[in-house]
């Protein structure tokens, strides 16, 4: 084999290659969970979760100064109706020079502080964490809803497509039908108000069919402003025989009239329940903390009249270090209260939680129902619609030889066309229906790690 023959192979190898890849990414971008990964992505409050990391990591910033040492100036010019005096009248038989405070006094403070014990600020911190963990958790609930707007949007299309293709076949099955007549019609065998007829049948399907474009644009354009994604005309749908394996495994672990709420672990809103009882938690220690000392180090340097020596009587420096502690029992008058109040705060998300629980109980146990009634309906709908091609093969023969009406013709044609519409619809509803049950669930465990 020559060196340009390797060559040309290698390139061709790439090129295969390369154009699986990109068919096998097509592919994964055109289906329903990629769709409802993008819309997430490009919904605006999506964009919040970053800024509340930013906006938390600011705030913590900010607050683990506390622990800097503080710097503080103070001043104060004052009058006052009275000064310190000197009550010994003995001593004015001396000579003793005694010179009275002014009554107008000046002092200029320059503080240096070092916190040492502040319980409070750890509390602060860790409610500052629990609020911002909340607020997230709020957000993703939003994202969260995004999907099933996506799951609506994208069956639609769906059933639009299966709506445009039986359309097609309909359309089809007249124009056969108008041909065969055309050749009765020629033999005399039926009046040309037969042709009309089917005619007029054809022209009401090309009529439906105009319809179903206009309205699959519109799902389209609505589904590609949600993912920020040029959505594809026929997109890729959820394998059947995979939806009914998922439908028995959920009926396998999940006891349609004991759902236990365990099976909700993963929703946004049952997060955010265990966020918001946490961020409560940490409520009650910060106001536990209020009632508990603050000591800090610190060292001043003053300049004042009178200074710390108030007997000189005019301006002096001074300096004065030490330890403070401040510990302030007002927040115990309304502990009580407060603890009450915290308290009510958890019983109220407590029955939020259990009401919601209890509506995707129901929800749920309505859709497993409604999806094995589907499964029932699509065995129907195959026999009813073996049964109606059946009975439209013998009502051709009955036409071609005088023994049909064409009224009772496109009667049968329309009824085959509807039973392959209702047999295609059962077989998306189930679909759709399936998706539902994986939204109620939330299988893809989106808010997981938030």
């Amino acid at each position: 084999m020559g060196l340009m023959m390797k060559i040309y192979l290698c390139i061709l190898s790439f090129i295969s290659i390369m154009w699986a890849n990109e068919s096998n990414n097509a592919t994964q971008m055109h289906n329903i969970e990629s769709y409802m990964k993008l819309a997430r992505e490009n919904y605006p409050l999506y964009k919040n979760t970053q800024l509340l990391d930013k906006a938390l990591a600011l705030s913590l910033t900010q607050l683990n100064m506390h622990f800097i040492p503080h710097l503080r100036f103070s001043g104060k010019a004052s009058y006052q109706s009275e000064v310190t005096t000197l009550p010994f009248t003995a001593l004015n038989n001396f000579s003793f020079d005694y010179k009275p405070l002014n009554k107008d006094q000046y002092q200029f403070v320059l503080e240096l502080a070092q916190p040492v014990l502040d319980m409070g600020h750890f509390a602060k911190k860790d409610s500052i964490k629990a609020q911002y963990a909340t607020q997230k958790a709020d957000v993703s609930i939003s994202l969260y809803k995004i999907g099933q707007s996506v799951i609506n949007q994208f069956f639609a299309l769906a059933l639009i497509n299966e709506q445009i293709s039986q359309n097609e076949i309909h359309i089809e099955e007249l124009n056969k039908n108008l041909k065969n007549l055309n050749v009765l019609y020629r033999n005399g065998a039926i009046e040309k108000e037969a042709l009309s007829k089917i005619n007029i049948e054809i022209l009401n399907a090309q009529k439906i069919a105009q319809e179903l474009q206009s309205q699959k644009e519109v799902v389209i354009n609505t589904l590609s402003l949600l993912t920020a994604y040029q959505v594809s005309d026929n997109p890729l749908l959820p394998d059947f025989e995979e939806q009914k394996e998922f439908l028995q495994s959920v009926q396998h672990y999940i006891q349609e009239e004991n759902i236990k709420d365990s099976v909700f672990t993963y929703r946004p809103e049952n997060i955010f329940f265990a966020l918001k009882d946490l961020e409560i938690r940490t409520q009650k220690k910060l106001e536990n903390a209020k009632n508990l000392p603050y000591i800090d180090l610190f060292v001043q340097g003053g300049y004042a009249n009178p200074g710390l020596n108030f007997l000189k009587g005019a301006f002096s420096s001074y300096y004065i270090a030490g330890v403070r502690i401040n510990w302030d029992f007002s927040n115990l008058y309304s502990k009580s209260q407060q603890n009450e109040l915290i308290k009510n705060q958890s019983l109220r998300l407590n029955a939020q939680k259990e009401e919601f629980n209890l509506n995707n109980k129901i929800t749920l146990n309505k859709h497993i129902k409604d999806t094995n009634n589907l499964l029932m309906q699509m065995k129907e709908n195959d026999e009813i619609v073996a049964l109606r091609e059946s009975i439209l093969r013998t009502q051709e023969v009955k036409l071609r030889n005088g023994m049909l009406s064409i009224n009772d013709f496109i009667t049968d044609i329309n009824n085959l066309n509807l039973a392959k519409l209702q047999q295609n619809y059962t077989k998306i509803e189930f679909l759709m229906q399936i998706y539902n049950i994986k939204q109620i669930l939330n299988v893809w465990h989106y808010d997981e790690a938030q």
